[in-house]
């Protein structure tokens, strides 16, 4: 009865004995629109942002198997990653709402307080993109959701924003500091770097999945960038995390 009243805080009569069958929650599927909120955090993707934080809320209010304790663990590191972002907010502002958020006592309070940092965040983000001409925050935007595409270039996105792709190229270059070029280039190599460091996929798998058709032009690439070339960033990853794992033995 106590972990129904937490999805259902307003219901006063349950029923004892055999419920009708809810229909499972698939885990991959949490994965993925968890590890999407992450990207549209990091990314400062806010339209993105709020289609996926609404599908996991609409998720756990139609999925009740989960015990309390987990919604309100994946909730908080949601709010943590939102703080993180924001400057000029302290350790002790951080632990006291992390604690309210675990004080909580059905759904309806918990997605309050974590909708209540969204919209810090969306404003904080709102405030630095001020400055920005729309057709350049759009096609930053395209850009993270798209690193993959192989034509990737000023022609396919001046044509998505309705400008000449010498324009774009230009007023890119103006407000951002860098070339549209080589914003494309630093998305997909941190990508890159990401998954030789998280995955066991192929460099020539990783290489495809960041939008190159030819390994060694990403391997090339990938060196001049980093200043190291996959192989030897994936070797130094594995290096340091033996080192992590290993015991003094005077211990």
């Amino acid at each position: 009865m106590l972990e129904e009243q937490f999805y259902q805080p307003r219901q006063h009569l349950f029923f004892h004995g055999e419920k009708q069958e809810e229909k499972k929650a698939d885990p991959a599927e949490d994965s993925e629109i968890m590890e999407q909120i992450t990207k549209d955090i990091q990314y400062k993707d806010l339209p993105h942002l709020r289609q996926d934080f609404q599908r996991l809320e609409e998720k756990y209010r139609a999925h009740k198997q989960f015990s309390d304790m987990y919604v309100k663990f994946v909730f908080s590191g949601i709010m943590k990653e939102l703080l993180d972002q924001m400057e000029g907010l302290d350790e002790k502002m951080l632990s006291k709402r992390v604690d309210r958020l675990y004080r909580c006592r059905n759904l309806n309070d918990v997605i309050a307080i974590v909708e209540e940092v969204l919209q810090e965040y969306e404003h904080c983000i709102q405030e630095q993109e001020d400055g920005f001409r729309s057709e350049v925050t759009n096609v930053k935007g395209y850009i993270y959701h798209h690193y993959k595409e192989k034509d990737l270039g000023a022609e396919t996105l001046s044509a998505m924003v309705f400008l000449s792709p010498g324009y774009l190229s230009a007023v890119f270059k103006e407000e951002t500091g860098m070339t549209l070029n080589r914003f494309i280039r630093e998305v997909r190599m941190n990508k890159a770097k990401e998954l030789l460091e998280t995955t066991n996929m192929k460099i020539s798998q990783i290489a495809k999945e960041v939008g190159f058709s030819n390994n060694s032009y990403f391997c090339r690439s990938f060196r001049e960038f980093f200043g190291d070339t996959p192989e030897a960033c994936r070797k130094g990853i594995a290096a340091d995390e033996k080192t992590n794992t290993e015991v003094d033995p005077a211990i």
